[in-house]
């Protein structure tokens, strides 16, 4: 039996797992990719801003990164009369 997928393409997730990964670049990776997975535990491509390759991630070392909601900023024109 399968997991289900946690995540999609365009997701912003950290590495949450142990020093298995030590040397990777810190900070959010996104999903660029679904990758099949001969285990239960789902697996995905993804991507940091910081390297010039991908990496392979089980679905249990991902942590999803919810999106910041960013205030609406109001432009108001100065008028000088």
């Amino acid at each position: 039996m399968t997991e289900q997928l946690q995540f999609s393409i365009g997701d912003d997730v950290q590495y949450v797992s142990l020093s298995k990964y030590d040397y990777r670049a810190p900070g959010t990776y996104r999903i660029v990719r679904l990758r099949p997975s001969e285990t239960p535990d789902c697996q995905y491509w993804i991507r940091s801003g910081l390297e010039v390759f991908d990496r392979i991630a089980f679905q249990s070392e991902l942590d999803l990164i919810p999106p910041t909601s960013t205030p609406r900023v109001s432009r108001q024109s100065a008028r000088h009369d």
